[in-house]
């Protein structure tokens, strides 16, 4: 998300780039390309074990218990550990923490430091060894040894109320990590929130800005169910065939009856205006799943305009959508790929590293090929019609269809 000194001439993306120091410029979106199992959702999968481990570590790993990490299958011999690390910035200071570990214990931990040019360590951890940054000393007193070896230090710190400890758990916990196949979760969230008029204003709002038809929201109980509720959208009645009558009657549907697109929306709807309105990070695998492409874009302009997005909130996906892929929505540092190196490991780069034009065609050279990371499809021998076997076409059926 660190952007690069290329530029953008694109009005609608006045608001993909942010400067929260003066030496760090961050992009507001970035969307990820690659064919099937070239590691994408891997990606995603990562940063999800990583926080529910900070998150759980403690809470739900018994003393024996087995960390639920699983490393990767296809090296030879296979690594004994597995490490993860990521970079962030929370309240102006620049953190990078991470760990190694294997089932049975954390191998290796650390957390990091930066406000200025200098990195200061915080704490490390070497199997059983901690070392203590001057920073860190008072909040991590005396915890080492109440550190079990399938737990992280940074939890057990943050389970005692360390202040910056408990800061990066809080981070941790704030980013939003969805899959575009599942809408469950997402749903009932955002029929959670229809129960504030104001936030109800708001999603009718945020909705109707994909031009959805949709007038108004209503909640209703659920028939079968005292303590579940069910949506009702209005629909304004079509008094003729180009306009709309706003005294028309408002007719109402279930939720369940409308496109399973607008479903889509309306269940991303509640974490959209959770992370515009408060900024923070989203992440969105398989982006595009039921989604009509002008519908991705339009997610995407939220983000990228300065005027909807002015807390500077930043969204990750993963997606093949390639209408999506071009200088009006996407800058080239905004786009990244997946492929699969020889070892069969992921190799994650971006458009901004291929010297690619600004004005370059990015959705047609990627599908020709020229990027790279698309799947690589061997022809297919179709098996020879015999000619003697009677014609199946509609001309020579007794009953088309």
């Amino acid at each position: 998300m660190v952007a690069s000194a290329l530029g953008s001439r694109s009005a609608a993306l006045d608001g993909a780039v942010f400067t929260p120091k003066p030496d760090l410029r961050l992009l507001t979106s970035a969307a990820i390309y690659g064919p099937n199992a070239s590691g994408k959702s891997n990606l995603v999968h990562g940063l999800a074990f990583m926080r529910w481990l900070v998150l759980n570590s403690v809470r739900e790993l018994d003393t024996d218990a087995p960390i639920p990490v699983q490393p990767f299958l296809l090296a030879d011999p296979p690594p004994t550990t597995t490490t993860l690390e990521v970079v962030f910035l929370l309240a102006g200071v620049e953190y990078r923490y991470g760990f190694a570990l294997d089932a049975r214990r954390v191998v290796a931990e650390w957390l990091h430091a930066r406000t200025s040019q200098r990195e200061k360590t915080l704490f490390t951890r070497d199997r059983g060894a901690f070392k203590l940054g001057a920073e860190f000393k008072r909040e991590g007193h005396g915890l080492p040894d109440k550190t079990r070896p399938n737990a992280l230090f940074l939890t057990v710190a943050a389970q005692f109320d360390g202040a910056t400890s408990g800061r990066i758990v809080q981070w941790f916990k704030a980013i939003r990590l969805m899959s575009g196949l599942d809408d469950e979760s997402p749903r009932t969230h955002t029929i959670a929130g229809l129960r504030d008029p104001q936030r109800r204003q708001q999603t009718l709002a945020l909705l109707q800005k994909f031009d959805l038809d949709i007038d108004g929201l209503e909640l209703a109980k659920h028939p079968h169910a005292d303590t579940q509720e069910t949506v009702k959208t209005l629909h304004r009645l079509r008094t003729t065939a180009t306009t709309t009558d706003p005294t028309a009657p408002l007719i109402r549907f279930d939720l369940g009856d409308e496109s399973q697109g607008t479903q889509k929306v309306f269940a991303l709807a509640g974490p959209l205006l959770d992370v515009l309105g408060g900024g923070g990070l989203m992440i969105l695998d398989e982006f595009d799943a039921r989604l009509h492409p002008l519908l991705s874009r339009t997610i995407l302009r939220q983000f990228n305009t300065a005027a909807s997005n002015p807390q500077h909130a930043q969204l990750v996906l993963t997606t093949h959508d390639t209408t999506i892929l071009n200088k009006e929505t996407l800058r080239r540092d905004q786009v990244w790929f997946t492929e699969k190196d020889r070892d069969a490991g992921t190799r994650l780069f971006s458009l901004a590293e291929l010297k690619v034009r600004n004005d370059a065609s990015y959705d047609k050279d990627y599908v020709t090929g020229r990027y790279g990371a698309i799947p690589f499809v061997r022809n297919i021998d179709l098996p020879r019609a015999d000619p003697r076997a009677p014609s199946a076409s509609p001309r020579a059926s007794k009953h088309p269809h």
